[in-house]
């Protein structure tokens, strides 16, 4: 307890019922008279004060922060300090804005005007990140099968980000399809937006194999000879083997079937040969 032993430098005094308070330049509070419910025990926390008050029995000091500390008798709640004491009806004036759609850093500034002039200011920092990745999907098949041969056009791929919008004309499409091919092949669609986020995704095409070819033996156009006809894919070479017991195959010749797919090949007989087998192979 600090008592008025000590009182100088007084710059306030306050008295209640039976007790008195005292405030000093240095923000102290003294406290001397009856003590029945501790109103002269000055807490440790009654520091740097400004003001003081003594109730009948108990005693109130408001710190130079704003806080307000009370001791005493507490009967009917009087040194309970309800939060609300801190809170000022006041009117707040706000200028800047933040958009929510666009990243970037924003400042909001804060104003307020209390009844004698007193203005506070505060300002807060608003960060608006984008760290989601757009959303690519695939129009089309996937995965999707291709004729051997057909000329491959993608079905194409949308992109949607959240800030940019429509960012479909930022796709790039890694293509590796090769329709002269039969097999399967992985097309990739990769997308960023602004702020760096990737997006990506796939499409299986399979491009299927060219149908197999029908081979036909035919008179040939002179004695001696016969004629080898067949059907095909237009603009495909096939290699003409033949084989005298069906396990040996030799190469004969390269064919290539015509605009509408026509394979044909004369062939002179060999009389040493009583048996000739013939096929086609491709690739």
């Amino acid at each position: 307890m600090r008592t008025a032993e000590s009182g100088t430098d007084v710059v306030a005094i306050g008295a209640g019922y039976s007790h008195c308070l005292a405030l000093r330049t240095d923000g102290t509070v003294l406290g001397w008279g009856i003590n029945w419910s501790g109103q002269t025990d000055i807490p440790d926390e009654a520091t740097n004060a400004v003001a003081i008050a003594a109730g009948g029995y108990h005693s109130l000091a408001r710190r130079a922060d704003g806080t307000v500390l009370g001791w005493g008798a507490n009967y009917e709640g009087q040194t309970s300090i309800p939060d609300s004491v801190y809170q000022l009806d006041l009117a707040v004036s706000v200028s800047g804005s933040v958009a929510v759609d666009v990243p970037g850093t924003y400042v909001l500034a804060y104003r307020a005007t209390n009844a004698l002039g007193a203005v506070g200011t505060a300002t807060r920092t608003v960060v608006v990140a984008d760290t989601l990745a757009p959303v690519l999907t695939l129009l089309g098949d996937n995965p999707l099968l291709l004729e051997f041969g057909a000329g491959f056009v993608d079905p194409g791929v949308t992109a949607a980000d959240l800030c940019a919008g429509d960012l479909s004309g930022s796709i790039v499409l890694s293509n590796t399809v090769n329709a002269g091919v039969p097999g399967s092949y992985t097309n990739i669609y990769t997308v960023t937006d602004a702020s760096g986020n990737l997006a990506q995704t796939n499409r299986t095409v399979t491009v299927l194999p060219p149908a197999p070819p029908v081979l036909a033996v035919c008179s040939g156009p002179a004695p001696g000879q016969f004629r080898l006809q067949g059907s095909g894919r237009a603009g495909l070479s096939y290699t003409l083997q033949a084989s005298s017991n069906l396990v040996d195959w030799v190469n004969q010749t390269e064919l290539v079937a015509g605009p509408g797919g026509g394979i044909e090949w004369v062939v002179e007989k060999d009389p040493n040969v009583p048996a000739r087998f013939y096929r086609l192979r491709w690739p």
